[in-house]
Parts: C-alpha cells; structure tokens; sequence
C-alpha cells in the first residue's frame, strides 16, 4: 500500500536551487524516470532522489494531475547568505599589509 495513509501518494520536494532539487516519496523514481527519460541519482545524505528545480516543477505538476499529496518546501543554502553580504568601502581601511608588518 503506497505510503501517506488512504491509498493517496504524498510527492514530497525540497529546492534548494536552480540545479538541486530533492524529490521524494512513493513512486517518485518511476515520475522522474517517465519525465527525464532515465533514473535519477539517489542521495543518501537526504535520502531523496536528486534533480534539477526545473524536474522537480515538472514533477509537482504531474503528480498534483494525478491526484497525489504534493509538498513542496524551498531551502536557501549558506553560499546564498555569503552572497548578499552588503559591499563595503575598502578604500577608508588601513592597509592590512602594513599593519601586520613582517612575519616572516
């Protein structure tokens, strides 16, 4: 009996980016083998199968046609909080190699 309670599949997705999403759930591989044409990767970190958000999107909307429980969460990674860090102005700051001196 698929998994989700009362017969219905539950598709469960997890975005991390434009090139990673993590797609799980009761027949989620045969989805993504029909939509890609060939299996996807399983990551066993996340215990999901891996694919691109665009993929996964695709997935989402066949597995809602279908009548299947679709969550869908999205996650920012660190390397995205790296990236919007405010520019600064480094042209008022000391020369860092000047104040250190000589260390070798």
């Amino acid at each position: 009996m698929p998994q989700g309670g009362g017969g219905v599949k539950r598709l469960e997705v997890v975005i991390e980016s434009n090139l990673c999403a993590f797609v799980k759930g009761y027949g989620s591989r045969e989805l993504l083998t029909d939509l890609r044409g060939r299996p996807p990767i399983w990551s066993s970190v996340s215990r999901a199968w891996v694919t691109t958000a665009e993929v996964a999107a695709n997935a989402v909307a066949v597995a809602e046609s279908r009548g299947w429980q679709v969550v869908v969460e999205e996650t920012t990674s660190t390397h995205d909080d790296v990236s919007q860090e405010p520019d600064r102005d480094v042209s008022q700051e000391p020369d860092r190699d000047l104040l250190q001196g000589d260390l070798w």
